[in-house]
């Protein structure tokens, strides 16, 4: 895939199936043309289309006609929320071909428009400081690999440093260059430094981060290779291309494996259905030579642990072999294949599923999805965009074309932090033409080459600086509260939109404060994302009195944004542990476990209660700050409870929920809390209690509202029709915000491709109605776990004073021994953990008379 960004286009067959794709790369910049090779097209037909563009829109072509040596144009209809015109045209051969025009996404207006974003966010590449004093340190970040280039004035405005300081710095090698604390030689420029910079190979981090200071720096060392007089040029060089599948989130439920990425290409592909994917292997050498293609396939967890898969890889029409496994697993498999499979570098990959169906399973457990494709291949020494990572081969000459400039630079990387200079390379003429070549020596296969055609096409790093945290200082060492925000860097407005609630909490005696996650990340995982990073913030202040951090953003399981970014409606942009989790019946997901971050000494018995606001962006945070206020100055947890219990249902979804009602009145009752106990009765009763009896509650005005029964991501009760969904989360139910308890499964399962398509996070962002606070699951839980945990947080929350976090913690630690911790700590809380929930200690004089 190429740095920023692919476009697919699907052949679809009945009912919008796919039946054919190809992937190619887009560049930032100007508009481009884009052509597939569409295998089995016929002149004459017509054909149905869909693009996914770099930004996860579709376009659809409806009805394309294929017309031998024509290029007429079908107009396509344009996707949501787009501007650029878009069209398909195909025309008719031997082997038809579909073009593809679409407008490339513009570069941030701070870098050249003929260079891709290298960083995340929709903020300015450049930060102005607006410290009080200078900046100790700036931060470069980037997301692919290759020799960037910033500037004495971009680092001055970035830590709000003296830019005639920084000159002769850089000039004198007195600022030092470091990535995870390793120091990296650089190369003086003029004013300006230049550094070959390497992605990030984390599982949680998008971008890597390279750090600049004032210090004694390490100068770049040089090696001679000048061309030998009778040299030996080598034609190609042995390279490897991934094509990440990126227009599919996958992972979002069905698979526990957390080692595998969490995009991949579309479709399921099921027994007997095939899939082929065509890809452009850059500058891919001509003549005949052997190369390789590795495949990643992942499976899912079925009902049966030893359900067979089987699949034939084929390229260009040939069969490569099969690969075959057991169970659920991220297997990878390669195959040799000759270049002759090779159309002038397009490689059409076609993979079968070739299992039998099982007899007598309702689901085909023999489904897989291909995460990720690789070739190894021979590609030629050819400038790409001016650019050019490469090896050496046998010869002891190499020779790289597509030179345009007089003055190429060329860089062995192969310690890419310690990188060398070459010196001594020439330009020269390939014989028999006027094509201009960049010639040096050869002196080992094993090196690696950067090879760049000017420092004007170098890249640009975002550059930000970076300050001691105020919330480091003694000062701020006793804080109550923080939440935590998105890097402004990455989405403004963030801060705007949680100041209200920290003023609130500061007003209310609460020492609290907003705090930007890259702060986090900087001064405790080498500004690199890393929910670790956020843990260790937690130990940090937890002994000073740290008792509540409420997390802010979205956070959908595309760690490395290469289908969602930021902007997009479930970014991942407030990160947090994963776990796989195994559930009974082949259910299976990955969840995530924010409690585990204020689980400070690991133990499994979180000390630090942990909420979450999982907004897309700053609006929808506002809505949950403003309902957060509501409730407490409305003083809505003297309301009554609203507690449902489903009914109990038959066969292997028995389960006593009108038990597990009945044990959470006990602790009411003590406490005096005043409560409403409605019950479905049977398979029908949901709508009837709902409509006669809950809603003219709820409508009325509830604190709480507490369901024990069977859910899933958009539903409660099993009854038909259901009891309560999204669709009755509406002002004309009810108008004042309560928190929802739910302890079962998925009904919190905000980590979904959209965290409001979930009921309690839908309920969550439904302004004017909803929830203010809520308490669930993430994945699956076991009715007597909910049970218990329940049982737990009611005897906690039954105490003056009590607020939701406070309570969650403390049913947490009560239950950590006995209900596994996947499960456990995948009950998750969305809304403030320190909202008061319970009636608060009267604050005042107490007169003691004796």
């Amino acid at each position: 895939m190429a740095q920023d960004g692919s476009a697919t286009l699907h052949l679809l067959g009945e009912k919008d199936s796919i039946v054919w794709s190809g992937t190619q790369a887009i560049s930032a910049g100007s508009e481009q043309l884009l052509t597939f090779a569409v295998p089995s097209i016929e002149a004459g037909c017509n054909y149905d289309f869909a693009v996914f563009d770099e930004v996860g829109k579709i376009w659809f072509a409806r009805g394309v006609e294929v017309a031998i040596g024509n290029r007429g144009v079908t107009e396509m209809a344009q996707p949501s929320g787009q501007n650029d015109s878009g069209a398909l045209s195909a025309s008719g051969g031997v082997t038809a071909r579909a073009a593809v025009k679409m407008a490339a996404p513009m570069a941030m207006a701070a870098a050249s428009a003929t260079l891709p974003q290298t960083w995340i966010g929709n903020g300015p590449r450049i930060g102005i400081w607006q410290g009080a004093g200078a900046a100790e340190r700036v931060r470069l970040s980037l997301r692919y690999p290759g020799l960037y280039r910033v500037t004495a004035s971009e680092l001055a405005a970035a830590a709000g440093w003296s830019e005639s300081q920084v000159v002769a710095a850089i000039g004198n090698y007195r600022v030092a260059l470091s990535c995870q604390g390793v120091p990296v030689a650089w190369l003086a420029d003029g004013d300006a430094m230049v550094f070959y910079g390497a992605a990030a190979t984390t599982q949680y981090a998008p971008e890597n981060v390279y750090w600049v200071e004032f210090g004694e720096g390490l100068a770049m060392g040089s090696i001679e290779l000048p061309p030998p007089e009778e040299g030996v040029a080598n034609t190609s060089f042995a390279d490897s291309v991934t094509f990440q599948g990126s227009d599919y989130l996958a992972r979002v439920t069905y698979g526990t494996l957390t080692n595998a990425p969490f995009v991949a290409f579309s479709g399921v592909i099921l027994s007997g259905a095939s899939v082929s994917h065509s890809f452009n292997l850059p500058s891919c050498a001509a003549g005949a030579w052997s190369g390789s293609v590795t495949v990643r396939l992942l499976s899912y967890r079925e009902k049966r642990d030893n359900a067979a898969h089987n699949v034939e890889i084929s390229l260009g029409g040939e069969l490569l072999g099969e690969t075959s496994w057991l169970g659920e697993q991220y297997h990878e498999a390669t195959f040799p294949f000759d270049s002759a499979l090779l159309n002038n570098g397009l490689a059409v990959l076609k993979l079968r599923n070739a299992a039998a169906r099982t007899a007598g399973v309702s689901d085909d457990d023999t489904r897989f999805i291909c995460v990720a494709i690789s070739f190894n291949y021979q590609r030629e020494y050819r400038l790409d965009n001016g650019s050019l990572r490469c090896n050496g081969g046998d010869g002891d000459l190499i020779e790289v074309s597509g030179v345009a400039s007089d003055k190429p630079f060329v860089l062995d990387v192969t310690a890419p932090q310690a990188p060398l200079v070459v010196t001594g390379a020439e330009l020269g003429r390939s014989v028999g033409s006027d094509t201009t070549l960049i010639r040096f020596a050869n002196s080992d296969s094993g090196r690696t080459f950067q090879i760049v055609d000017s420092w004007d096409g170098l890249l640009l790093p975002a550059v930000r600086g970076a300050g001691k945290p105020l919330w480091l200082e003694t000062a701020a060492a006793s804080l109550q509260h923080i939440t935590l925000i998105p890097p402004v860097a990455w989405y403004g407005g963030f801060r705007e939109a949680l100041a209200p609630l920290a003023a609130y909490r500061n007003s209310h005696g609460m020492r609290a404060t907003v705090i930007d996650v890259e702060e986090v990340y900087n001064t405790y995982s080498h500004g690199l994302v890393d929910p670790l990073a956020i843990r260790s913030l937690a130990a940090a202040l937890q002994p000073s009195g740290l008792k509540y951090l409420l997390l802010v953003g979205s956070a959908a399981f595309d760690f490395k944004h290469e289908r969602l970014t930021v902007g997009d409606y479930s970014a991942w942009l407030m990160p947090t542990l994963v776990v796989g989790q195994s559930f009974l019946e082949g259910n299976g997901m990955v969840v995530p476990l924010d409690a585990a971050l204020g689980d400070i000494d690991n133990d499994g018995k979180p000390e630090v209660a942990v909420g979450r606001i999982p907004a897309a962006n700053p609006a929808a945070a506002a809505v949950v700050v403003n309902k957060t206020i509501a409730y407490e100055t409305g003083r809505r947890w003297r309301k009554p409870l609203a507690v449902v219990a489903d009914w109990d249902n038959s066969d292997e979804r028995f389960y006593r929920f009108g038990r597990s009602a009945g044990r959470i009145e006990q602790p009411l009752r003590r406490a005096g809390r005043s409560y409403k106990r409605f019950d479905l009765g049977n398979s029908s009763g949901g709508e009837k209690v709902r409509n006669n009896d809950v809603l003219p509650m709820l409508r009325s005005g509830a604190s709480i509202f507490h369901f024990f029964g069977h859910t899933n991501e958009q539903n409660l009760g099993d009854t038909r029709p259901r009891f309560l969904s999204n669709a009755h989360i509406s002002a004309a139910n009810w108008q004042d915000p309560m928190i929802a308890i739910i302890p079962a499964c998925r009904a919190n399962r905000w980590q979904g491709l959209t965290a409001t398509a979930t009921f309690m996070p839908y309920g969550l962002f439904a302004a004017g109605t909803g929830f203010a606070a809520g308490i669930g699951s993430t994945g699956n839980i076991l009715g007597r776990e909910g049970e218990e945990l329940a049982v737990e947080f009611y005897a906690a929350l039954c105490q003056d004073g009590t607020r939701l976090g406070e309570a969650m913690l403390q049913a947490t630690q009560a239950t950590a021994d006995t209900i596994p911790a996947e499960r456990l700590l995948s009950v998750s809380l969305v809304g403030d953990p320190a909202l008061m929930a319970a009636m608060p200690v009267a604050q005042g004089t107490i007169i003691l008379i004796r």
